[in-house]
C-alpha cells in the first residue's frame, strides 16, 4: 500500500457568491481527524490512509470548511470490491468540487487493487446521482446501491 501522500490529489476552482479560492479534494490532515468524525459521525473507517476530504479554504469572514468526506473501507487481500462512504454538504452536490471527491475516491480504490466500488443507500431520487453518473457509476440491480467498474 502507498503512504496516503502519494495518492493523486486534485484542485479545483468552485467559485461561490461571496467566497474566493477553490475546493480542494485532499488526504486528511491529522488534526482533522476530530472534526470528520464530529461533521460525518456514520463514518465507520477513519484511517487516514483511506480518505479523502473535500475543504472550501478560509475568506476574511469564514474559517475553512470540511464539506465532504470519502472514506474506502478497509481493503481486504485480494478482494475485487471496495465499499465506499460518500458525503457532502448539499450546496456542495451538484459542482464540479462533488465531481472531484468522487474522482479522488475512485482513484483510491484503483490504489488499492479494487476493480469494482460500491456505494450504497442512497434515496430515489437522490440529488448525487448526476455526478455519480459522471464518475462512471451505475445504478446496481438492487436498486439501492450504485456500482462503478474501475478500469
Amino acid at each position: 500500500m502507498k503512504p496516503a501522500d502519494q495518492f493523486p490529489s486534485s484542485f479545483l476552482c468552485v467559485p461561490k457568491p461571496g467566497e474566493s479560492g477553490s475546493a480542494t479534494a485532499r488526504p486528511p490532515w491529522p488534526d482533522e481527524l476530530p472534526r470528520i468524525a464530529d461533521a460525518f459521525p456514520d463514518l465507520k473507517w477513519t484511517e487516514p490512509l483511506h480518505l479523502r476530504v473535500l475543504v472550501v479554504p478560509a475568506t476574511a469572514t469564514l474559517p475553512e470548511r470540511l464539506v465532504g468526506v470519502a472514506a474506502l473501507a478497509e481493503p481486504v487481500p485480494g478482494a475485487t470490491e471496495a465499499a465506499l462512504f460518500l458525503r457532502i454538504r448539499p450546496r456542495f452536490i451538484d459542482t464540479p468540487a462533488n465531481d472531484a471527491l468522487l474522482s479522488e475516491a475512485v482513484a483510491l480504490a484503483k490504489a488499492a487493487g479494487a476493480r469494482t466500488l460500491i456505494t450504497g443507500q442512497l434515496s430515489t431520487p437522490d440529488p448525487r446521482e448526476p455526478s455519480l453518473r459522471r464518475a462512471g457509476f451505475a445504478s446496481a440491480e438492487d436498486g439501492k446501491s450504485w456500482r462503478a467498474v474501475l478500469s
